[in-house]
Parts: C-alpha cells; structure tokens; sequence
C-alpha cells in the first residue's frame, strides 16, 4: 500500500481568471466537546486546510469517511486518515480549531 505523505496539495477555485489557489490540507483527529459540559464529546476524523504561513484557515464542517472509486483507492484513503493519529488532536471551540495540550494517557 502506498504510504502518502501528511500534507496534500488541494486546489481551491479562487473565483478569478488566474485559475486556482494552492492550499495545503491533511487529514486531523478534531474533537468536538458537547456543549453541556466540554468534557465529554466527539472525536472524528475532518479535512484541515491550512494558510500560506501553516495556520488553520478552515476544515470540513462533517466527518470526514475513506472512499475511492476502486479498493486501491479506497486503501490509500484509509492509509492517510491514518495517519491523522500521529498528530495532535484538535479540539473545536466554538468556532476555531486548536490544538490540544494535553496528551492521553495510555493503559498499559
């Protein structure tokens, strides 16, 4: 299976005749507090695009699953939401994403 690389080169229309932006997006772990009480909540898997100075300009509002038109490409999919994990999880606060300072503890 092809191992891809965190960051992905995405093109976004820009709405003029220059043709299109360049932005760069991964795949990140995002958890979402429900608004009782923040410390329970959601955790998914969303697209994170980022500016040209590396912060977060937007991310997709759903979940984001694997797809491809074949099993291959379904695979590579797969393969590189994995590697969301390998990342700090972003936690959604209102209406910005930031990274979580907290690392979990793992049971051994």
């Amino acid at each position: 299976m092809v191992d891809l690389a965190f960051n992905y080169i995405f093109e976004i229309q820009n709405g003029d005749s220059e043709g299109a932006d360049e932005m760069a997006w991964d795949y990140r772990v995002v958890f979402s507090p429900y608004e009782d009480n923040g410390e329970t909540g959601e955790f998914s898997i969303r697209e994170v695009y980022y500016d040209e100075e590396g912060e977060i300009a937007w991310w997709s509002d759903e979940a984001i699953v694997p797809s491809g038109d074949d099993f291959w490409s379904f695979a590579e999919d797969f393969d590189a939401m994995a590697h969301a994990f390998e990342r700090p999880v972003l936690v959604l606060i209102g209406d910005e994403l930031i990274e979580d300072d907290e690392e979990e503890e793992t049971e051994e």
